[in-house]
């Protein structure tokens, strides 16, 4: 037998083997044997959006990366867009890109912390 309760009633209850998850507010004496716990992720940003670039979206991967996460971070542009690092990396490397947003043309710059070393950088060391 199952028993589904809203996961904030077993967190608050203070006697775990007491859930109060009827709706007549009578509390069940349950005993959990197994309990597997699932955990999602996303970024803060509003759902609908995607990279510019390869057009996923960021709760995605990008075409370079196999899994969501860390190795797949997000960068934000000083003109508010976003992109998979991997993606902005890689256009920035290109000569016809002139280290513009490709959304707005505007030069782009990051709003985070950069990576050690961007081809950006690189121009402007020399």
């Amino acid at each position: 037998m199952f028993i589904f309760c809203p996961l904030s009633s077993v967190l608050a209850s203070n006697k775990p083997s007491l859930l109060n998850c009827r709706s007549d507010g009578a509390a069940m004496k349950v005993k959990i044997k197994k309990w597997n716990a699932v955990a999602t992720w996303r970024w803060d940003l509003p759902e609908d959006d995607v990279c510019g670039i390869c057009q996923v979206h960021f709760d995605g991967t990008c075409p370079t990366c196999k899994y969501p996460g860390d190795d797949c971070s997000l960068l934000s542009g000083k003109c508010g867009h976003n992109f998979h690092m991997h993606c902005i990396l890689e256009w920035i490397k290109q000569e016809s890109s002139k280290g513009q947003c490709p959304m707005c043309r505007q030069r782009f710059e990051w709003t985070q912390q950069q990576p050690e070393q961007t081809p950006l950088d690189a121009e402007d060391g020399d």
